[in-house]
């Protein structure tokens, strides 16, 4: 594996017609964005576990990440998510208890 140019090899398997198994080349570029991305997702969970308590709604923790993720400069990849069949996700995090 070239160390110079930090790159990882992700091992990747599909099923689905047309798809074919293989070895995926990430770029430095492409790493970093992935841990960019990965580095918000923690940072909004810091920021909402405080929030989390007896008594708040899963709309309230919503609307809190999602003003949360837009003053980052971001969009939740969830939000508008439309599943093949289904209407779109109007969420920006998917919460159960």
């Amino acid at each position: 594996m070239n160390r110079k140019n930090s790159t990882i090899i992700n091992q990747t398997f599909s099923e689905a017609p047309g798809k074919t198994s293989g070895i995926v080349l990430l770029s430095t570029r492409e790493l970093e964005k992935m841990r960019r991305v990965g580095r918000l997702a923690a940072n909004l969970l810091n920021h909402l576990e405080p929030i989390v308590q007896p008594g708040v709604s899963t709309q309230e923790l919503n609307d809190e990440a999602e003003n949360w993720t837009q003053a980052q400069g971001a969009i939740s990849a969830q939000l508008g998510y439309t599943p093949p069949g289904h209407p779109p996700f109007t969420g920006s995090i998917c919460t159960t208890f």
